[in-house]
């Protein structure tokens, strides 16, 4: 398996680190996207895990967000 931090809901064009670079804590990471969310970023962990199959369902190799409230994957309204 494999994972990567991650950051949603963040304004892109603002953001001050590209993949890898490490991140210290209380350093400026960006601001919140007023879009999709204007008061709060979620940080994240990502897993990357090969396709299997549960209960005769296949479900495929994808990333995988995970959060206190379920995993899932980078398809619209997809819920693991």
């Amino acid at each position: 398996l494999e994972f990567r931090t991650v950051y949603v809901h963040v304004d892109l064009g603002t953001v001050s680190k590209v993949a890898g670079d490490p991140v210290r804590r209380g350093e400026f990471l960006g601001l919140a996207d007023a879009a999709t969310s204007p008061i709060h970023l979620h940080f994240g962990v990502a897993v990357s895990r090969p396709s299997f199959t549960r209960g005769g369902v296949t479900v495929p190799s994808l990333w995988y967000f995970i959060d206190p409230w379920g995993v899932y994957d980078f398809r619209p309204n997809n819920y693991l």
